[in-house]
């Protein structure tokens, strides 16, 4: 998206994530594009998070449900509308952020200025720039909800994990790579089992 990772809709509001675009704030459906900056051209495949967040205080920002989903030939993407458990009145400033990540592209030069549009740029740097990028891509889409909707992310957590495994060269890169797929299995398999396989290949490689 940007991956540094992905994108950056009735409400003024302040977007926390470098790769996203601010949405007014609802239960959805949502509709949008994807579209290459320079070109605008559409990115089939592409992977649209929908993060809906509110700001807790000192706390920071606080990510309280995430969606995804694959934008279509055209570069469109539809993400159905979900029952918000809570009452979004009693959240402090809410609002959303569309990312969108594709191997090979990363973030624009600016962020597009229209509803629900994400932009993405061809990536330019090198094999390590871009494995650091994949890394912010993870964190930056990180979403710890109560209502367990972190595991619609998996698609984007698998899709991150081979774009970098197949871009590792050295051991260095390995441990970037341990970190995306350590992302990928705590979905899968959660935390715990996670951490148990990560020690065991790492032991495994000593």
């Amino acid at each position: 998206m940007r991956i540094n990772a992905a994108v950056y809709l009735l409400l003024t509001l302040l977007c926390a994530s470098p790769l996203s675009a601010c949405a007014g704030v609802s239960g959805g459906p949502i509709d949008g594009v994807v579209r290459e900056e320079s070109t605008n051209k559409p990115i089939p495949g592409a992977i649209v998070v929908v993060l809906w967040k509110h700001h807790q205080g000192y706390s920071g920002t606080v990510c309280y449900h995430v969606e995804t989903a694959t934008a279509d030939e055209s570069g469109r993407y539809h993400i159905p509308k979900w029952s918000n458990p809570s009452d979004t009145r009693t959240l402090k400033d809410p609002y959303i952020a569309v990312d969108a990540y594709k191997s090979g592209y990363g973030l624009p030069t600016q962020p597009s200025q229209k509803r629900e549009e994400v932009l993405l740029a061809p990536f330019t740097g090198g094999r390590a720039e871009r494995l650091e990028y994949l890394l912010r891509v993870s964190s930056g889409t990180r979403c710890g909800t109560k209502d367990e909707s972190e595991k619609n992310l998996l698609p984007l957590k698998k899709a991150l994990y081979e774009e970098g495994a197949s871009a590792a060269s050295n051991e260095r890169d390995q441990e970037k790579i341990e970190t995306l797929l350590f992302g990928m299995e705590s979905l899968q398999y959660g935390n715990v089992e996670a951490l148990n396989r990560m020690n065991e290949r790492r032991k495994a490689r000593k």
